[in-house]
């Protein structure tokens, strides 16, 4: 409808709280999963979590049985501060349930667990790596093989990682993320700090700046 598409607009533009009038109006008229979806993207950008949590669990009540919904709810709980990331995950593994085909959830799940690594290195991946490739029996796609390497890559298992980022470059030659992991992942196998050589490229970079201002 117009008032869909102009809270997309809106969000687009950086204007979540007009946004939010949009999806609002849209809600008003039809409460529907779309106008439950804006809402809540709109709400998280202003931030405003408690009204998008709101939102998430009213569209939940209306739509029990929709993995959308579940997954709705999820993405704002890991945005939401104390154990919000764990009910997070819990939720992510319940859309699946609902609809084991929903990919998002997957990746969803996938990322949370990609986020608490960084943050405790001894979270263990093999749940968010089960989930994923089971996802990928019924998605070949490129984004979810990138993905799926990138769970392996972090988990050292750097042979299994090798073969879902050729896989997805054999599926699009043009995919940019896998060939960037690829690179990255290249260099991990031979032993080099791909962050560490990073900064050192960067840091001769402005070497050269200071020595072409000092001739």
């Amino acid at each position: 409808t117009a008032h869909h598409f102009k809270g997309q607009l809106h969000l687009r533009l950086q204007q979540p709280e007009q946004s939010v009038q949009s999806y609002y109006r849209a809600y008003s008229i039809r409460r529907d999963f779309n106008a439950y979806h804006g809402l809540v993207n709109a709400y998280l950008k202003i931030p405003k979590v408690g009204e998008a949590l709101r939102t998430a669990k009213e569209a939940l009540s209306l739509m029990p049985k929709d993995a959308r919904a579940m997954l709705l709810v999820g993405r704002v709980l890991s945005q939401t501060p104390g154990d919000g990331r764990k009910k997070a995950i819990k939720a992510y593994a319940k859309a699946l349930k609902l609809d084991a085909l929903c990919y998002e959830a997957a990746i969803a799940f996938a990322d949370l667990h990609l986020l608490q690594h960084q943050q405790n290195p001894h979270t263990d991946l093999q749940p968010a790596i089960g989930v994923m490739t089971q996802s990928l029996q019924h998605h070949n796609k490129d984004f979810m093989h990138c993905k799926l390497g990138e769970l392996h890559t972090t988990a050292m298992n750097y042979p299994d990682a090798l073969t879902h980022f050729h896989r997805a470059l054999s599926l699009n030659s043009e995919f940019e993320p896998a060939r960037q992991a690829l690179e990255r992942l290249e260099k991990l196998m031979r032993g080099v700090d791909p962050d560490a050589e990073e900064e050192t490229e960067v840091e001769d970079g402005e070497n050269g700046d200071y020595l072409e201002q000092d001739v």
